[in-house]
């Protein structure tokens, strides 16, 4: 069983049951019943670096490109959210994705600009409750460029941390695995 939680996050329930029990003639509430704690589930294979970076989509070599903001990028795929768009969006639709980069790529002192051309096929859209359409493209093939930087910002990211105070949106409230798993386990009343 797998279920999405209000933080946004997906859990894995393994061997359970569900029940449906009826409240006061009216409600109707859902039971799971499980022996073994959830498990957050990821599902991606791979390590995700974010980009944060404004790109352009394109979804057929013949069109204009619309605007979009790649907001990740792993050894499989990529994320981008788009505002709006004029092309109906579904699972394996084409898209090419163009973005460049400014950082300190090198260890000299000089900034550089990398440019990244990725295509794949979408395998996930969705549209936020602020109208904000999320989708993630699967690549045909990994560049080589998208590999040295992964490799570079893996890298950065781990040199800079200690640094750097992590950033937290108002409104979410960040919870520990450990945190999550008691509130969970709060909620089901700790039943065996």
């Amino acid at each position: 069983l797998y279920l999405n939680l209000k933080n946004g996050k997906t859990y894995r329930w393994q061997k359970v049951a569900v029940s449906f029990i009826r409240i006061a003639n009216e409600n109707i509430a859902t039971c799971i019943i499980a022996k073994q704690n959830a498990f957050p589930y990821n599902r991606r294979d791979t390590f995700r670096i974010p980009v944060d970076c404004e790109g352009k989509v394109f979804w057929d070599e013949d069109e204009k490109p619309e605007v979009c903001v790649v907001k990740d990028v792993s050894h499989g795929g990529l994320g981008i959210t788009l505002d709006e768009t004029s092309r109906k969006l579904f699972k394996g639709l084409p898209a090419k994705v163009t973005w460049e980069e400014t950082a300190h790529f090198d260890d000299n002192s000089s900034k550089s600009t990398r440019k990244f051309n990725v295509s794949g096929r979408i395998v996930r859209r969705q549209t936020t409750l602020e109208n904000l359409i999320i989708v993630g493209i699967q690549m045909n093939e990994e560049p080589d460029a998208i590999r040295d930087y992964i490799q570079w910002a893996q890298v950065h990211r781990g040199l800079d941390r200690q640094d750097t105070k992590p950033s937290v949106p108002k409104g979410v409230q960040k919870q520990e695995n450990w945190q999550l798993q008691k509130q969970l386990e709060k909620m089901a009343g700790n039943e065996d």
